[in-house]
């Protein structure tokens, strides 16, 4: 199991700097990153990610938004990540687990700040 980060910033914000000094410190071992639209389609970034993935992994993101613009792609992911049983954890959110229900299951657990 490793733990595989993706940041993004959209094209307006130049730094990655605390993305991924943020996605470092939750302990992933790679990181991914690009300056992209979320509204573009082909993002070469998240494709190299995801290709990078393996059963048992968790692809570790900081926002929801830096993942998929639309519900359409957040469901295809979300379905991808659990038929490969890749866990997603969303920083912002505190926690986010996957569950085999094939649904994204969201919780803000307010003690683990």
């Amino acid at each position: 199991m490793a733990k595989i980060g993706y940041a993004r910033v959209y094209t307006q914000d130049p730094n990655l700097d605390g993305q991924i000094d943020t996605l470092r410190e939750y302990g992933c071992e790679r990181i991914f990153s690009e300056k992209k639209s979320g509204h573009k389609t082909k993002r070469t970034e998240i494709d190299k990610c995801l290709d990078y993935l393996r059963e048992d992994d968790i692809l570790v993101i900081y926002k929801l938004d830096h993942l998929g613009r639309t519900t359409k792609q957040l469901i295809e992911l979300s379905q991808w990540l659990d038929d490969k049983s890749i866990d997603l954890h969303i920083i912002d959110y505190e926690h986010i687990t996957q569950g085999r229900n094939e649904q994204i299951v969201l919780y803000h657990d307010e003690s683990i700040r």
